[in-house]
């Protein structure tokens, strides 16, 4: 039965066994728990304390495990917990793994995209994020919404402007098309707003220069 005290309960072995020092253990742990939570929204709720768990298990078994965690995190952001699962997705997506990272791009924009009305900058800065590190896993249609929703709302302008100038000084954020193209964009309407000193206006010509070489 899914009420809560049996869905506490559940959730209190479940965490017993993803505490455990047998790998055995922890997997079958992870699997009771994204099998429960596919089916039953409501173990959220009892699962979402747990995240760290869930994380901390991430990167040492199998690339099945690492799908499972990633689409656990997932589920799990329909909690308070959200903002502190989606810095632990980021972190995964940072050891940019190619056959883990399609799926954490996908899932991070969608989460994005959800609080996109509740709190622009916060979009803006998880898209931005994704963009520097995996952006060639960035649908162009993700790019697009991301553009226009900055370009329309001149409260996130300057906010957007100056996380993008800041990752330009990161090679590394050169390494997709999509940055490049979001950022070219971006900075030429919007560059003006973080441009308030030489040493500044310098790295953002800088930056968009490098940017436009990619297009």
């Amino acid at each position: 039965l899914n009420t809560p005290d049996a869905l506490k309960q559940t959730m209190f072995l479940i965490s017993e066994f993803m505490g455990a020092n047998s790998g055995s253990l922890v997997l079958l742990g992870l699997e009771k728990l994204h099998s429960i939570l596919r089916s039953c929204p409501d173990m959220v709720l009892f699962a979402a304390p747990h995240f760290k768990k869930v994380l901390t298990v991430a990167g040492l078994y199998s690339k099945t495990a690492d799908v499972k965690i990633v689409e656990i995190l997932f589920w799990l952001c329909a909690s308070d917990s959200t903002n502190e699962i989606v810095q632990g997705l980021l972190g995964m997506l940072g050891k940019r793994d190619p056959e883990l990272a399609p799926l954490i791009c996908e899932r991070l924009l969608i989460l994005a995209e959800r609080g996109m009305e509740a709190n622009a900058q916060w979009y803006s800065e998880i898209v931005i994020r994704v963009l520097s590190i995996s952006g060639n896993f960035v649908p162009d249609s993700n790019v697009r919404v991301f553009i226009q929703t900055v370009l329309g709302d001149r409260f996130i302008q300057p906010f957007a402007a100056k996380l993008l100038t800041q990752f330009g000084c990161d090679p590394s954020s050169y390494s997709s098309d999509s940055y490049a193209l979001a950022s070219a964009l971006v900075l030429r309407h919007c560059g003006s707003l973080v441009a308030e000193d030489p040493g500044t206006r310098f790295v953002l010509f800088l930056h968009f220069v490098r940017s436009l070489t990619r297009l």
